[in-house]
């Protein structure tokens, strides 16, 4: 065993954890930069309003792959495809999938009850 104390190991351990934290904060502006440099074409495929709220649909062309895009009051809307059903989850329906992006979306609208949506933060590998 080596002679390193115990408050030594609490030092280089919080040194570590803060070098980690920091590369962490930088890769993450140049990971987001990356991706806008990568998306070639963003194309407004319907635009409505719905209680009051102003949703926006969206196609994203990211190199070869395109995706959709949500948005609430021009906050994005963390969508994703059940595989299993065919439907569509969201961030605020994530169990009860729905047969379209329109209707994820109001219901999304629904499920806000009013309240302004959060800006999203990367999870499920980003998107």
């Amino acid at each position: 065993m080596s002679d390193m104390s115990r408050r030594d190991l609490i030092r280089y351990g919080a040194a570590g954890a803060a070098a980690a934290a920091t590369a962490s904060v930088v890769a993450g502006p140049a990971r987001a930069a990356s991706s806008a440099v990568n998306a070639t074409a963003q194309t407004l495929e319907d635009e409505w309003e719905y209680k009051g709220r102003k949703l926006m649909l969206r196609t994203v062309t990211v190199g070869d792959e395109v995706r959709n895009s949500l948005a609430i009051d021009g906050v994005q809307l963390h969508i994703m495809k059940d595989e299993e059903t065919g439907g569509w989850l969201s961030g605020k329906c994530h169990y009860v999938p729905k047969p379209s992006l329109r209707a994820i979306a109001e219901a999304s609208v629904d499920a806000t009850a009013g309240f302004p949506l959060r800006p999203m933060t990367a999870g499920h590998d980003g998107h």
